[in-house]
């Protein structure tokens, strides 16, 4: 009885999460939105999840944040500025980072080389994600960061809708499986 509760609840919150996010797809968060830099230091990103971000000036400084599993290569981390930011920078100041990108595909040459994220202007596309306590070493960076700095994973896109609709059905399906061999106990 107990089992049957938790499996129902489970699949419950499985099917919910995923009409959430099937929703969110097409008309909310995880739609596509794109900002210009400067918007974003002005007006930061709303409620967005997926955005792509023009004119985003990168100074050349990174992070490598070792993994903390033996196959986890660990991530990049840097900051993303505006034009007028990039000048401060440049002038030796410290200037303000809402945005810290962040990626785990990269060649390990590039920390060597020390070009994981060459100078210069950039569009960037991603998904804005927490950073795990343990990863984030972006305190390291030449930038002074806002108490709660924007994560955005670069290159990642929000699981496709058909992926949640086929969880949705899943669940849908394993509740009525359940449901109805449970019907069959008790009629027969």
């Amino acid at each position: 009885m107990l089992f049957r509760f938790v499996f129902i609840l489970a699949c419950v919150v499985i099917f919910i999460n995923s009409c959430n996010s099937v929703v969110s797809l097409n008309f909310g968060t995880h739609k596509l939105r794109s900002f210009t830099m400067e918007e974003v230091e002005s007006s930061g990103l709303g409620d967005s999840d997926f955005v792509e971000i023009t004119d985003a000036q990168l100074t050349g400084d990174f992070i490598h944040a070792p993994g903390t599993k033996e196959k986890d290569g660990g991530l990049v981390l840097y900051p993303l500025l505006s034009k007028k930011g990039l000048e401060a920078y440049e002038k030796g100041e410290s200037p303000s980072a809402r945005i810290v990108a962040w990626t785990d595909i990269f060649e390990w040459d590039c920390l060597e080389a020390k070009n994981c994220a060459p100078k210069g202007e950039t569009t960037i596309k991603g998904v804005i994600r927490k950073m795990e306590p343990e990863k984030d070493k972006s305190q390291s960076l030449n930038v002074q960061l806002p108490e709660l700095p924007i994560y955005l994973e670069v290159g990642r896109e929000p699981t496709p809708w058909y992926w949640h609709a086929l969880l949705m059905l899943i669940a849908g399906g394993s509740i009525l499986f359940l449901e109805i061999r449970r019907l069959k106990k008790k009629a027969g």
